[in-house]
Order: structure tokens, then C-alpha cells, then sequence
């Protein structure tokens, strides 16, 4: 598929290769994981940044375990202390529930890119998804910005249970367009990931036809990640036993802009329908919101949801991976002088 080049690689490399751009304003997350602050040390370190605007994602009191609560709390006062440590006065902090209203997510949101200026990093590594949807798609709608880079960092290794109690299948903040009425070729495009978290209820209530099914399975993985994903392609199959195995499509793990032409391809470049469930890395859940974006742009209907965790584990993930010796952070340019790289006319 021919297109604008869209580059993307370890963050040091993009860097290296932007040197008109003495400066970023970068947006992450506190989390209790790790990788959390990554970014932000490497380019602190690097003296590129000019400021740090966090969302601290705080767990929800009323369905958490007070025990669990607690762990996570801790880890989460650890983490935004050292980014205090690392930013000092560059730092601003906003809080906010994992499972608060949609107005107010859109509202932080806002707040948060409010404070920054024109070369924007937003860094994914710890942000859940209902929070990294609505932010960079409100990023790459205004016209602020000229340089949008987003990052991600690679734990060492995730945890036995990332997250538990699931809500019911849910669109994200400005994803929830549904197919007109009696509308009957929707696809269906699904990352695989670790736990399906009841994507069987969308699945049950899929009006289309098996055929406009595709799951995008990250390759390679590596033990135990690909036998999860195995599971979770086996429980899709469950309830869509047609499913056949030529809908699985490989996608490298980190590779943004093929999984992108992914959801290009399948809905015609946006004249079919589609519903996008991204359960998988969040490389690929980042293809799947800038395909969000570049519907939008052109006025294209979509549906992107997520059956949304109403517990994350403080043991998500643990440890920084690393390569030659440095943070393996991969780095995704979506804007360049002021020019969006994705979109359904490439």
C-alpha cells in the first residue's frame, strides 16, 4: 500500500533524526509499573524536554480489594514522587479515576493538552486505553501541534493477572458510532491479546457474517505471551466456531502502520462499517485509534470498544526491558510539520 512514509523505531533513533526539535511536551502517566517514567528519565536526561503533563490514574475505591488497594496506592505514591525527582518544577500532575464519567475523562484530557505546546509526546507505556483514545485523537484534532510523537515502552515481564472484573462491552469516549439499521457488512477486527475480559459479549451480538471477522495476532511473542494469545484466539472460536484460521493475521508486535493498513484494507479504505476491539500490544491498539482518527477526519463512522477492567493488578508489569544496554522504547510519529501521517486516501 502506497503512502507517506511513517516512521517509527527506538525513541533515541526518531530523536536523532528530529534535530529542528529542541523540545517536547510530554504527556504520561503514573502508574504503579515501571515503566511508567522511562520516558520521561530518557528524555530529561537528554535535556529534551520543556514539560511533563501527567495523568495519575488513581484505582476505583468501590470495587477494589482495600488490601490490593493499598499495594497499588503505594506504588503509585513511589512513582510520582521519582517523577517529581526527574521533572521538579517541568512536573504537573492531574488525578483521576480509571472509571470516571466520560465527561470528565474528555475534561482532563483537554486540561492536560491544554498545557502543552506545538511538539507533543504523548506516552502510552501506562495509560489505559479509554484514556489514550480520547487524548490522542484530541490531540491530532486540533491544530496546536505540529509534531505529534507517540511512545512505548517494553516491560521486562507482565504478571500473571493483569486485570479482573470486567465491565460489559463498551465504546471508548468518541468512538461510539453505530452501523446504520439493517446495515449487515460490518467487520469486525480484533487484536488478540492476553484476556478476552468478556469480548464473547460482543461476539454473541455480531449481526455479520463470520467472514467479516479478522484478528490481528502480534508475532512474535514470546513464552508465555503466545500461548495466551492462543487462548485467547481458542475462546473466540468458541463462539464463532466458523471462524477460519485464514482470518488470523500476523502483525509484528511494534509494527503501528501495518496494522493500520490492516483496518484500511478490510473496510475498503473506510466504506464498510466497522466495530475494532483492541485487546492486544499497545502498538496495535494505537494503529486502531489512528484508524479511529482518519475516520473521523473524514466523516466515516466507527465503532472502537473495550470490555474495561474495573481492577488492574499493581503487578501488571514489572521491569524495564532493554536492549544494548538502553530502555526498549519504541517511538511512533503520527504528525511532522504540522502534516498528519495516517490516513484512509493513503
Amino acid at each position: 500500500m502506497n503512502g507517506p512514509l511513517r516512521p517509527f523505531g527506538p525513541l533515541d533513533w526518531i530523536l536523532s533524526r528530529l534535530p529542528g526539535i529542541q523540545s517536547w511536551s510530554l504527556v504520561g502517566t503514573i502508574s504503579p509499573e515501571d515503566r511508567c517514567l522511562s520516558v520521561l528519565r530518557e528524555i530529561s536526561d537528554s535535556r529534551r524536554i520543556s514539560q511533563a503533563n501527567f495523568l495519575r490514574i488513581e484505582p476505583d475505591a468501590r470495587k477494589s480489594n482495600p488490601k490490593f488497594r493499598q499495594a497499588f496506592t503505594q506504588k503509585l505514591d513511589a512513582n510520582h514522587k521519582a517523577a517529581f525527582v526527574l521533572a521538579q518544577s517541568q512536573l504537573s500532575i492531574r488525578a483521576e479515576s480509571i472509571l470516571c464519567r466520560e465527561e470528565s475523562l474528555i475534561e482532563v484530557s483537554k486540561a492536560t493538552l491544554g498545557a502543552c505546546h506545538e511538539n507533543l509526546m504523548i506516552d502510552i507505556s501506562a495509560m489505559p486505553k479509554r484514556y489514550f483514545f480520547p487524548m490522542l485523537t484530541l490531540a491530532l484534532e486540533s491544530s496546536r501541534f505540529s509534531n505529534i510523537v507517540v511512545t512505548y515502552t517494553t516491560p521486562e515481564c507482565y504478571g500473571d493477572s493483569l486485570a479482573e472484573d470486567p465491565l460489559p462491552w463498551n465504546a471508548f469516549p468518541m468512538y461510539g458510532a453505530t452501523p446504520p439499521e439493517g446495515e449487515t457488512e460490518v467487520k469486525l477486527l480484533i487484536a488478540v491479546g492476553y484476556q478476552p475480559l468478556k469480548l464473547e459479549g460482543i461476539l454473541e451480538g455480531f449481526r455479520s457474517r463470520v467472514s467479516n471477522v479478522e484478528l490481528l495476532l502480534p508475532f512474535p511473542s514470546v513464552y508465555p505471551g503466545f500461548l495466551k494469545n492462543w487462548e485467547f484466539i481458542l475462546q473466540v472460536r468458541r463462539v464463532l466456531p466458523g471462524l477460519p484460521t485464514s482470518a488470523i493475521k500476523r502483525v509484528a508486535t511494534t509494527n503501528t502502520p501495518l496494522a493500520f493498513d490492516r483496518g484500511v484494507a478490510m473496510t475498503n479504505h473506510g466504506k464498510i462499517h466497522s466495530v475494532l476491539a483492541p485487546f492486544g500490544p499497545k502498538p496495535i491498539s494505537l494503529a486502531m485509534c489512528l484508524f479511529g482518527i482518519a475516520c473521523r477526519q473524514k466523516g466515516v463512522p466507527v465503532e472502537i470498544g473495550y470490555t474495561q477492567p474495573q481492577v488492574y493488578s499493581d503487578s501488571y508489569s514489572s521491569g524495564i526491558a532493554t536492549a544494548n544496554g538502553r530502555a526498549l522504547t519504541n517511538a511512533f510519529c503520527v504528525r511532522l510539520g504540522g502534516r498528519n501521517l495516517y490516513s484512509l486516501d493513503q
